[in-house]
């Protein structure tokens, strides 16, 4: 499905990765719903405010 984002749109946007591994920042997502969510490239997308952020917790 297409969706417009119009400039000046605030979004709630997630950015996740796995553990032991660098988080990838090319791309903002709007859900962590693989299926459901669009991505917007990071170049695209200005940063207003960081509501959580949380590095992956490394395995072992």
């Amino acid at each position: 499905m297409l969706r417009a984002f119009q400039f000046g749109e605030e979004l709630e946007m997630v950015q996740w990765g796995r553990s032991g591994q660098r988080v990838g920042t090319g791309m903002w997502w709007t859900s962590q719903d693989l299926d459901a969510a669009h991505s917007i490239p990071a170049q695209k997308v200005e940063v207003l405010e960081v509501l959580e952020g949380q590095l992956p917790e490394p395995d072992g």
